[in-house]
């Protein structure tokens, strides 16, 4: 018959590394518990992003960033296709949310805001949110 003699040390090192990882899966459940799937939709853009609990001081940030990304979606929609709702809805979503860049419009006559936000909707729906 085989037997294994394991000392008190090498018994200890086991049973910690199995409270470590209890102690790793417990928390990686309670994470996943706390994010929360959210969908914004206009006419056929559509954002999914995940809104977090766990940040108390940074309430807001995922559903801004969420709003820049639908702006970006309509603007390429509004590209393709003109619509009056769409374009109402991405200069709603400038005049909250967008970046205010100021544009050159010294150069054109037929100045018009919502092209050059169309144009540059990479720069003006910025979606990088930073965490601390």
């Amino acid at each position: 018959m085989w037997t294994i003699k394991v000392n008190k040390k090498k018994w200890l090192l086991i049973i910690l590394l199995l409270v470590a990882l209890g102690i790793g899966t417990c928390k990686l459940v309670n994470n996943m518990s706390e994010r929360q799937v959210q969908t914004i939709t206009f006419k056929n853009c559509t954002e999914n992003y995940y809104y977090s609990t766990k940040w108390p001081d940074m309430e807001g940030e995922e559903d801004y960033a969420a709003r820049g990304r639908l702006a970006v979606c309509l603007c390429q929609s509004y590209s393709e296709k003109a619509d009056t709702a769409i374009a109402r809805k991405i200069m709603e979503i400038y005049n909250n949310d967008g970046r205010h860049i100021l544009f050159n419009t010294s150069q054109d006559k037929n100045y018009n805001k919502l092209d050059s936000v169309i144009k540059y909707r990479k720069m003006v729906f910025d979606t990088v949110a930073q965490y601390d």
